[in-house]
Formats: structure tokens, sequence, C-alpha cells
């Protein structure tokens, strides 16, 4: 039998353990509920290639904070060709247009696909994305379509969708939709973690695009250095040498989109450094135009134009060495009537998937 001392012994110190289990699970609790109405005020982080989270819901959640005056957007619904705050953004729908199928662009049967275009500006402190998974389609029945669809354009990479703070991008969705369906609205989905509104943007007046505004508040002017100039990004300097357009046989011309070709930069690259850097060239680089429009890499570049150039092209596993001068070719799939192009360089990438460092350069 327990005599009574021990007993009461045995029963405070039950006591005293709940206590301390109340309060650790208590303090988990109010831990999780600050975290998740604060953010870190960090740069984005970036995943680095082959790793971060399976889910495309995950890749560049905002880390910014509240952005400044981050109440209501305003109105629930606008027009195409309005200019609209929503999170860290604003924003202006340009349109939607039909897309034609090809090989890599299918719907599923009795479905077509659509194309809507818009222009953003990141208004936040940090490199922000948007993507597919941020908007939807509702018809004129009220019926609503979230199914993304690919987009058969070189624009269309993961890393040309980074937005600079004060920077535009201008892009396009893709969404299937029923061959039948007619009087479209654009839906910006509410989503907390991305201080977004519910935004409804009316394109029902039929097929077609507008022209971006030729300024939006928040935007800045880029830094574009001149052709020839040794632009500086950290311990690397940056200059455009040369372009040329490489010529594509009908073995290639079926694999661009119609209306594309591919323009080749020759860049000369110098580590001002102390230490050799591994100089992983992959994903760096795009074209841009005062539109907001960006274009990628081509993988067909150096198939096409390693005979039509002197010197080789740039290598995704390169090295360059402290004091060590790099030429050498990049190749870029742009629309054949592309005018104005200025080409980015996101050199910070190179040394850490956190940081905003970039440069702007001319083409000659």
């Amino acid at each position: 039998m327990i005599g009574k001392k021990p007993l009461i012994a045995l029963m405070a110190g039950l006591f005293l353990l709940s206590l301390a289990c109340s309060g650790i699970t208590g303090t988990s609790r109010d831990s999780d509920s600050e975290d998740s109405g604060k953010t870190s005020g960090e740069p984005t982080q970036r995943p680095a290639e082959g790793e971060g989270p399976s889910e495309p819901e995950e890749e560049g959640k905002p880390t910014d904070g509240e952005p400044e005056d981050s109440g209501p957007s305003g109105p629930g619904t606008v027009k195409v060709g309005e200019v609209f705050k929503n999170g860290w953004f604003r924003i202006v729908v340009l349109g939607w247009t039909d897309v034609e199928p090809t090989d890599m662009t299918k719907p599923d049967a009795g479905n077509k696909i659509i194309a809507v275009d818009l222009t953003a500006v990141n208004l936040g402190k940090d490199i922000h994305q948007l993507y597919e998974y941020n908007f939807s389609v509702k018809d004129s029945e009220s019926r609503e379509y979230e199914k993304s669809a690919y987009l058969d354009i070189t624009s269309s990479g993961y890393e040309t969708r980074n937005i600079f703070p004060g920077d535009r991008w201008t892009g396009s969705f893709g969404f299937q939709v029923p061959e039948d369906s007619s009087g479209y609205t654009l839906v910006m989905k509410e989503d907390s973690s991305y201080n977004f509104d519910r935004v409804l943007v009316e394109m029902d007046t039929g097929p077609g695009l507008i022209e971006p505004p030729a300024s939006i508040e928040g935007e800045q002017t880029p830094d574009i250095h001149p052709a020839g100039e040794a632009a500086p990004c950290g311990d690397l300097t940056v200059q455009a040498e040369a372009t040329q357009h490489a010529r594509l046989g009908d073995f290639y011309l079926d694999m661009m989109p119609p209306g594309f070709e591919i323009l080749l930069a020759e860049l000369m690259i110098k580590n001002t450094g102390s230490s050799d850097q591994a100089l992983d060239q992959s994903g760096l680089f795009w074209l841009q135009v005062s539109s907001g429009r960006r274009y990628g890499e081509s993988f067909l570049a150096e198939s096409v134009g390693r005979d039509e150039v002197e010197g080789s092209f740039f290598g995704y596993d390169d090295a360059i060495a402290a004091g060590e001068t790099l030429r050498g070719w990049k190749g870029f799939g742009v629309p054949e009537d592309l005018a104005g192009p200025w080409i980015v360089f996101w050199c910070g990438l190179l040394e850490s998937r956190e940081s905003m460092d970039k440069v702007e350069i001319a083409l000659p």
C-alpha cells in the first residue's frame, strides 16, 4: 500500500508535469501564430538546383513583410487597361488571345487554350514572382477554370519571372477553357501569404492585346550600361561585344515557336576578385525590352551557332580564375521583329541565391 506522503508527492509531480507540457504546447502554438503574422524581411530564398519544395506553390514565397498601404487594393472588379494594386504589385491586364496548338501546346479534347497577358511592377524590397496558380479564368456563365497550359514561347523560363524591386515584367499565362466558352474574366486569387486580395478583371471584349503603359507608379528606370562598357557586379565585370542572328535550318525551324529566331550575343566576363569562381551560367542571363517582356536562353543556340561565330559558347560548368577574362557567346530565342533589347545578368546568383545583384547592358 502506498503511503500518503509518497502519494501526495506523486500527485504533485504529475500536476507539475501537466503544467510543463501545457506550457510547452502553448508556447509552441503562440510562436507559430506570431511567425505566421510576420515575415523576415530578408531576400527571397532561392532553392538550389534540384532542391526545394516539390509543390510549385512554395516557390518564391514572399518574405517582404507587409507592403506599404497593404489594405484592400481597391475595387474588386477592374477592366483591361486599368492599373490596380495587389500585394507587392501594381498590375495591368493587357487582354487575351487564342493560342494555336503546337506539338508542345495541345489542349485536352473539347478545350482550347487562351493566353492572358499582363504587366506587373514589383513594389516590394525583395524579388517576387507571379505564376499561373495565382490566377484562374471565368466565362460568361460564371464557370471558373484553373487548369493552366504550357505556352510554347521562349520567354516562359523560371528565372525570367524573377521581378526585381522596382522592375516591370510583362508576360503570358495560358489556360485551358471549353471551345464554346466566351466572355472571359481573369481572377486574381486571394492569398494571405502573398497579401493578395481577390480581384476580377473583365476581359469580355473579345481577343486582342493593348500596349503596356509607358510608366507605372513605383517603377524604377532601368540602369542600362552602354554596349562595350565593363559593367561591374560584385567581383565580376560584364560587357557586350557583338551580336549576330543565327541561321536556322529546316530541322531546327520545327523546334522554334512560329515567328521566333535565335539572337547570339558575344560577352566578355572578368573576375576582378582575389579568388576563383564557378561560373554556372544557367539561368543567369535573359534579354529584356522596354515593355517588360523577357526572353531566356535557347537550348538550340550552340547547335545552330557554333559554325557561324568566332570563339566558343559559354558552358554551364565554366570556372573563372581570379584576374581571368572569359569571352564567349550566349544565344536567346526572340521574336523576329524584336527591337531594342538589352541583356540582364543576375550576377549575384553565382554566390548566393538570395542576392539581388544584377547588371543591365545594351547590345551592340
